[in-house]
């Protein structure tokens, strides 16, 4: 699976959107009732499909729900552990067109966005955009799998910014917090699946978990924070597997330094009355 795209690939594609969708139970053998869009035809964009790949659960479960619910998932491991290969074997079985990109000092901003290029049109020399790969890739049926995410450079990393904000917008971190009761109702105005007794119960108890995170942040005890935003995902992403933990896991505790999963598990005690299981997934959904 190439994985250099200074150039833009310029292969034409069968069809402009999904057409099918795969059971998870069938095509994964995952104990699971999600059904994920999936292409009936390959483009050559498509990762080679290997018969004896294993898939590892949770981290099969966090890929395909982004390509189901078009969340971005960041998947963290050690150099050589198959985190691409995860992908690229999903997709695979999806028929879906995947695009890695290695964020390396070899990827530049122009790359990226694309540039201003002098071309011969009707004998005239005229001044036309040449668009890079990720204006490319938004207008295409792809998934773009950014390699090496903490070699990008930082010029890089602010271009592909609003690509990975899920609805494009900045945060600022200087931005003061609603009232508790104010951002329960913003969230559950955003989710709307939970606005009963129980389920604002459980908005009130994630915010509560939310507050916690930047109490300790403020006290130097935990260097993530969680957003409104990240309590919106944590609900749609608890929806999406119906279970609240792993989705907090998917959503927030999996971004957080090792040395402070246990604090963050702790605040998560402290407002729901259970304990966090021990995982071994290292996903994360956004």
């Amino acid at each position: 699976m190439p994985s250099v795209q200074p150039e833009v690939p310029t292969a034409a594609f069968p069809l402009d959107q999904p057409d099918i969708t795969i059971s998870v139970r069938q095509t994964f053998g995952i104990d699971s009732d999600l059904q994920v869009p999936a292409f009936s035809q390959a483009s050559e964009h498509v990762p080679d499909f290997d018969d004896a790949y294993r898939f590892d659960h949770d981290t099969t479960l966090a890929i395909l729900a982004g390509f189901a619910f078009n969340r971005r998932v960041m998947i963290c491991g050690y150099h050589g552990t198959g985190k691409s290969t995860h992908i690229e074997q999903v997709a695979a079985r999806l028929n879906w067109p995947l695009i890695r990109v290695n964020l390396d000092s070899h990827i530049s901003r122009i790359d990226l966005v694309g540039k201003d290029a002098i071309v011969l049109r009707d004998n005239k020399q005229i001044t036309e955009f040449r668009e890079g790969l990720l204006p490319w890739a938004l207008q295409h049926p792809v998934g773009l799998c950014f390699d090496e995410y903490d070699a990008g450079r930082p010029d890089v990393m602010f271009v592909i910014q609003r690509v990975l904000e899920v609805e494009g917008k900045l945060t600022l971190l200087d931005q003061n917090y609603l009232p508790h009761d104010a951002e329960v109702d913003i969230v559950l105005a955003k989710v709307p699946s939970y606005d009963d007794d129980e389920g604002r119960r459980t908005i009130s108890a994630m915010v509560a978990l939310a507050y916690l995170t930047r109490a300790g942040f403020i006290n130097g005890d935990i260097s993530t924070v969680m957003s409104p935003r990240t309590v919106m995902t944590w609900a749609e992403n608890a929806r999406i597997f119906g279970d609240l933990a792993f989705g907090f896991r998917l959503t927030f505790l999996n971004k957080c330094d090792e040395m402070e999963r246990a604090t963050v598990a702790e605040y998560y005690q402290r407002c729901f009355g259970t304990e966090l299981a021990e995982t071994g997934v290292n996903a994360t959904l956004m």
